[in-house]
Parts: structure tokens; sequence; C-alpha cells
């Protein structure tokens, strides 16, 4: 870079002394062709390194900024009280640190519009540093406040919903002790009246509808504990080696009761051989009782359920299909979402809290496996759950 004479020419001293123009800054007399006539000695270090030359350069060559406004400088040459300016000019030095500049120029002498204009450059990194890192911190402080109100919608979403989730539970856990004790009633009565002509075909059957109503009621607690666990992240499961099989035809004659209860009919094809898994054995029972519970509540008088397992090389599949009111399409893709209820759903006499599918998914991939569902409206639905073997070393 070539260098210029400390010695400024008189006029540019003068236009500097006028303009009041501080120290720590550079200057240079800019010509009406709007090439460099003159400049301080210390012009060159606001430049790149490898400029090799300053004096006769074009100013658009050496500061692009200015490129373009050439019409509105021409203006400044008849006009003492306007100027140009350009704030906060970033330029990177050879270490990389973000250096920041204030470029202006002014008309040199109104009177003499001839010898073009004074530029000035001063150094301003300190407060453009500062005032970057207030923006920086005012964007983080917008975005911050942006994420803040989101959480506080959701927070408030959840709490409607954790609202009505407990509505609907006392409801759903009301209505089977509501039949628990009317048929306690109804024992004790025939027991006082006349224990001798008590017909225990109509005893047992009202037991066995008590039995049926308590572990539905157990199956709504269960749900409740595991929602609990699982929203503060302490599901744990106990896993060991099950028989998959024998779950599932357990599982099948405990909730024949609540199949004949409801009309509906419940089948079961298990595989004829043992099927081991590792799981946690309540909570396979849990999973299935859930999915099959919903099978039996959401089909038609007669309507049938039917579970069927299979295995891969290395897979247990798992089927439960009815014959029920189906799923719309629209409405697959969310039914395992909390709360979650299907349109029809709701608009059925069956009351539900929209957990069990969702402590279904959650359990499952907790086993690592997969859930499926495929519907059709009015002719059914089939879940196939896939669960890893335990395989043989």
């Amino acid at each position: 870079m070539t260098s210029t004479s400390s010695d400024l020419p008189a006029a540019l001293q003068e236009a500097i002394t006028r303009r009041h123009v501080h120290d720590g800054t550079a200057h240079a007399i800019v010509s009406t062709e709007l090439k460099i006539i003159h400049c301080s000695a210390d012009f060159g270090r606001f430049l790149p390194e490898n400029t090799a030359q300053i004096e006769g350069s074009l100013l658009t060559s050496l500061f692009a900024e200015f490129i373009g406004s050439e019409p509105y400088l021409r203006a400044l040459l008849h006009n003492p009280d306007e100027h140009y300016a350009i704030k906060r000019v970033n330029r990177t030095a050879p270490d990389d640190s973000v250096h920041y500049l204030d470029l202006e120029l002014t008309g040199f002498d109104p009177q003499r519009p001839e010898l073009g204009w004074l530029f000035t450059i001063r150094d301003t990194t300190e407060v453009g540093r500062l005032e970057q890192s207030l923006i920086q911190e005012r964007n983080q402080l917008r975005l911050a406040r942006r994420e803040l109100a989101l959480v506080n919608r959701e927070l408030s979403r959840l709490d409607q919903l954790k609202t009505i989730f407990l509505s609907m539970a006392a409801h759903d856990i009301r209505a089977p002790l509501t039949v628990i004790r009317g048929y306690v009633e109804i024992l004790t009565s025939m027991a006082e009246i006349n224990p001798v002509d008590i017909d225990f075909d109509e005893f047992a059957a009202f037991l066995n509808t008590i039995r049926v109503q308590t572990d539905w009621l157990d199956n709504i607690i269960n749900n409740i504990l595991g929602l609990d666990q699982i929203e503060n992240d302490q599901l744990v499961l106990h896993i060991v080696p099950c028989d998959l099989n024998s779950i599932i035809m357990d599982m099948c004659d405990m909730m024949q009761a609540t199949a004949k209860l409801n009309q509906r009919t419940l089948t079961c094809s298990p595989a004829d051989h043992p099927v081991i898994i590792p799981g946690d054995h309540q909570r396979l029972q849990q999973i299935l009782q859930n999915v099959i519970g919903n099978g039996i509540k959401y089909n038609q008088t007669g309507g049938k359920v039917h579970i069927s397992l299979s295995t891969s090389p290395e897979f247990a599949i798992l089927t439960v299909t009815d014959n029920g009111v189906g799923i719309a399409q629209d409405q697959l893709p969310h039914i395992f979402e909390l709360y979650y209820r299907t349109e029809s759903a709701q608009k059925s006499q069956v009351r539900g809290t929209g957990l069990g599918l969702f402590i279904v998914k959650t359990l499952v991939e907790a086993h690592k496996g997969t859930i499926e569902v495929k519907s059709t409206i009015k002719s059914g639905t089939t879940f196939t759950i896939c669960l890893p073997l335990l395989l043989k070393k």
C-alpha cells in the first residue's frame, strides 16, 4: 500500500477544522469524479492490506457502499447543511475480528463545488460491538419471550385438558362403583329376605358383574397411575422372560365376563407353542386389557373381538380385531395422543378418559415394540402389536 504525506494540503486542514472533525478519524478529499485526491496518513489503516493505491482510486472501488449514490452526492456540493453518512459499516480484520466504521461525505466548499467532497472515516468499533451485543441480547430476549408465551399457552392447554380428564376420570370411576354398590345391595337384600330360596345361578351372575366392574375400575386406576409415571418420567419396567401366549389366554379368560356383560363375543387364537419375550408381566396385561377393552366397548350388540398371536424370526405379532364402529382415516393419526377421543367415541354412550391408547403406545415402545392400527368406518378396527422375542444366545 502506498503511503501518503502526513502533511495534508492546507485546504484539507482548513476543512477539517471548519467541520469540527474529531481526532482519531481519517480524512480525504474526493473529486467530483469520486476520485480520492488527498488523504490523511492514517487513511490506509481502514483499508485491506492489499490495497495498492489510495490517491487516484475511485471512492466506490475502495468503499462499495457508495455505489449508486452519485446523484445524491452531487447535490451535497451545493448544500453546506447536508451530508451523506453510512453508519456501522463492518470490516473483517486479518485476525477475523469485526470492526465498524462510520463513513461521511460532505461538500468540501459550497462556494467552490468543483473542489469535491470531504470524506471522513470514524472508527466506531467499540460502539458498534456494543450495539450488536445489545441487538443480540434484545433478539434473545424477544425469542425467550416468544418461547415463554408458547410454553404458557401449552401449560394453559394442558391444565384445561387435565381438568377435563379429571372430570371424565371421576365419571368413569363413579360408573362401576355405582354398579357395584347396586348389586351388593341386591345381594344383601336377597340374603336377608329369604336366604333359603336364593337362586344361586342369579347370585353367581351378580357376583360376576361385580367382579367385572371391579376389574374395570382397577384398569382405570392403573391407567391414571401409569399416566402419572409417564408424565414424571418415572415409568419403570420389571423385565423378565414372559410367555406372551400364556398372558393372552389368561387375559382372554379374564375378559370373557366383560364381553358377555356387554353382549359381545371374545375369541382367542394363541400360538401353538410358548412365545417368550422380555417384558413386564403386569404392563403386558395392561396393554392387552386396554386394547381388548376398546374392542369390546366400541362395538355393537352381538359384535366380535378376536385376539391372535403369531411369530416371525424376531418378533411376536399380536393382533386384536373387532367389527365395531371403526375409525375415520383422518382421525387415525391422532388416536394415540393423550386425551384424544374419536368423533364416534364422543358421540357414543361409552365414556372414556382418552388415556388407554396413549398408555398402550407408551408401554409398547418401552418394550422396544411397535403398534399399528388399520380401520374402516362401520367395519371394524385391527391393532397390530410387534414385540421383540427373547432370542436364544
